[in-house]
């Protein structure tokens, strides 16, 4: 068998230091009394201040004050031994938490599930890492043999006994882990190593020392069992981290939900559990705590996933005072069913799983607020679907990105099942170029790096054969419809394109939607392409997500012409409106009013974009029509188009621009039929 010792030599200290947001900063752990308070342990940057374990905290303080405290608790210690037991047991089943501040588990029977010792040595590192927890590795024969081989070495993979009695053969009796009087007795004998004291006779020894000297050096070298008792892991989460300092915000609770998260995630992986509802309890001074429900459909425990879900639900609470301290329980722990896929996954890390997708819309608006969809026969537009239950939903189809030409006859039999229903039409095929921008996502493709990442996002269509794909979607008359976030999504999107124009002058209008990000070089080739700019100019705001999740990771250039809107219309480029619902509001007003002034709870967004109301006007009425090629319908009134007008409440061509987005619907008429009438 072959055993491996993990120990955490700081393991009080580092479980400290990961609840903070600047770790690195100067940090002291105290015990003792309240009148004589001793520093325990520190950080490598209180040690910098001179700060020593064994001072008492006022000659600490005599030499720098600059050093934040805490609380040195045995319990907490033996709280996280428990979490890092409950990380471990996805590796073994016999995780044993015998010995203070360590873990032992026996791994030769995990070896052909997870690889070759280095490599397995290499992963428990790499998460141990990336939870925050400093450490020393060392396997061997035996548990024991293990655990005193890690008080010296970090590393040492010791494979057969010849080898175990080497590596013991040199170590002091100091660090044999025997009761302090029998090393002490044995270095005054002259036996300062482990094979001075095996060369001793066996009844020598048993007359001068208790009976379980011989046996611990007999359990070192194998030859005695260890007793040891596994753990089992509980069947209820439940985590706490303290905030050192009022906090009101919900940007500032982000770090500590993060790390709950991260923390439950490890905890579910370790027990093969997924987990489908779980509780964050914000607790206040004077008040009781807040609590946030987050549940899910079905069972998950990917990191990310979890702290977007909690995330959402947290941004949809007004936090009625200062947290102190953030709680997450979770009981509901079902056991995890890995999402099916394909043996060889093209690139798997580019698609969000509709599961995933719906749940994060769920946590973002609401339970109620996310349906699937089915067409229903009715001559009102906003009557030609309904809602589905859960059991029925399903996502839209799309394009693939990596699509070839010869898959649109997928595409065109999707088509021909839709074909004569009423006030219905499927004008083209939507195509995903890349992700979103903001932090920590940062999967839109851009030109130059993120900084923090210095990756350039994810590129989801094939710069060399996408243009192919664009040019016979053309060929069969339809539109293509591209999401493009990035300025480099927006330049190869630009660029499929101009292919497609070079093969044929179809007369299609095109269209890229969102735009955030525009480099200067693409504004001119949007008019002698024919590409209609298709906008979400709600967007366009100096708030909390582009200034803290966007302006410090991407470039001065970039950030200045994000949603550029009338550098884009000065240009000649069409402009359209749209709202990307149900992700945000589609309601017309609000977007047009924010176009119109760009400002944001924290100032204006670049005020060189701002339109005029006439242009926005035409952006959600002719323009919009254009760009799902029925402007010979409908966009506008004149003789021989549809019927379709709204009665408005006011003069929204003279209302003040800090009235139009109250306007209100009086009447609508759809082909010549008055279909709603606002009640008074």
């Amino acid at each position: 068998m072959r055993w491996v010792c993990i120990l955490f030599p700081q393991l009080a200290l580092d479980a400290a230091l990961r609840q903070r947001p600047e770790p690195d900063a100067a940090l002291a752990l105290l015990s003792g009394t309240p009148q004589r308070r001793v520093i325990q342990a520190v950080n490598a940057a209180a040690r910098e201040l001179g700060v020593r374990p064994g001072q008492s905290l006022t000659a600490a303080q005599a030499l720098s004050k600059n050093f934040a405290s805490a609380e040195y608790d045995a319990d907490e210690i033996a709280h996280w031994q428990q979490f890092l037991a409950a990380w471990a047991y996805r590796f073994s089943s016999q995780v044993s938490l015998h010995y203070p501040r360590t873990l032992v588990f026996e791994i030769e029977s995990s070896l052909g599930l997870f690889g070759p010792w280095p490599q397995l040595e290499a992963r428990l590192r790499q998460e141990l890492n990336e939870l925050g927890f400093r450490h020393r590795i060392v396997s061997a024969p035996n548990p024991a043999a293990a655990r005193v081989l890690a008080n010296a070495y970090d590393g040492l993979a010791v494979t057969d006994l010849e080898q175990l009695r080497q590596a013991l053969g040199g170590m002091p009796v100091e660090r044999l882990g025997l009761p302090p009087g029998a090393a002490t007795a044995l270095s005054r004998m002259g036996l300062r190593t482990f094979a001075q004291v095996r060369g001793l006779p066996r009844d020598t020894l048993a007359r001068r020392f208790d009976a379980g000297l011989l046996k611990h050096l007999d359990t070192l070298l194998g030859e005695r069992s260890l007793a040891l008792a596994f753990y089992q892991p509980p069947d209820r989460f439940d985590l706490r981290i303290e905030l050192n300092f009022d906090v009101l915000s919900h940007q500032a609770l982000l770090f500590p939900l993060r790390r709950l998260a991260s923390d439950l995630a490890a905890f579910l992986c370790g027990r093969d559990s997924g987990v489908q509802r779980f509780d964050l309890h914000l607790e206040h001074v004077e008040l009781p705590d807040t609590l946030i429900k987050v549940g899910l459909l079905s069972a998950e425990r990917e990191p990310g996933m979890l702290f977007e879900l909690a995330r959402g639900r947290l941004e949809q609470v007004q936090v009625p005072a200062p947290v102190r301290g953030v709680r997450l329980v979770a009981e509901d722990l079902p056991r995890f069913v890995p999402q099916h896929r394909e043996l060889f996954d093209e690139r798997a890390q580019q698609s969000l799983p509709w599961e995933q997708l719906r749940e994060r819309l769920r946590a973002r608006l609401g339970d109620e607020a996310v349906h699937g969809l089915r067409f229903h026969s009715d001559h009102r537009p906003e009557c030609s679907w309904q809602p589905v239950g859960d059991s029925q939903a399903g996502p839209l189809l799309v394009a693939n990105p990596k699509s070839r030409p010869a898959d649109l006859d997928v595409l065109e039999q999707v088509r021909q099942q839709f074909q004569g229903i009423p006030n219905l039409t499927l004008p083209g095929v939507k195509i995903f170029a890349d992700g979103v921008i903001e932090y920590p996502a940062q999967s839109a493709a851009m030109i130059d790096p993120y900084s923090n990442s210095h990756k350039q996002g994810e590129l989801l269509i094939d710069p060399e054969h996408f243009g192919e794909l664009v040019s016979a979607i053309d060929q069969r008359g339809w539109r293509v419809h591209i999401h493009a976030i990035g300025d480099r999504a927006v330049r190869e999107s630009l660029n499929g394109i101009a292919q497609a124009r070079q093969d044929r002058q179809s007369g299609i209008a095109h269209s890229i939607t969102h735009l955030q990000m525009v480099n200067p070089k693409e504004f001119a080739r949007f008019k002698p392409l024919g590409v209609i700019a298709s906008m979400q100019l709600l967007w366009a705001s100096a708030d909390d997500y582009t200034l803290d999740m966007i302006k410090p990771y991407v470039s001065a250039l970039a950030f200045r012409y994000q949603y550029p809107a009338h550098s884009l219309l000065k240009q000649g480029a069409t402009l359209a409106g749209a709202s990307d619902w149900p992700v945000s509001s589609p309601n017309p007003w609000n977007a047009i009013a924010q176009a119109i002034t760009r400002k944001g709870p924290l100032g204006v967004l670049n005020a060189d974009e701002r339109l005029d109301r006439e242009t926005m006007f035409y952006a959600y009425t002719l323009n919009a029509a254009r760009a799902i090629g029925l402007e010979q319908q409908i966009g506008s009134l004149s003789a021989g188009k549809q019927a379709d007008f709204i009665v408005l409440d006011r003069d929204v061509f003279r209302v003040d621009e800090k009235a139009l987005h109250e306007t209100q619907v009086l009447q609508t008429w759809f082909a010549g039929r008055e279909v709603y009438v606002r009640s008074l």
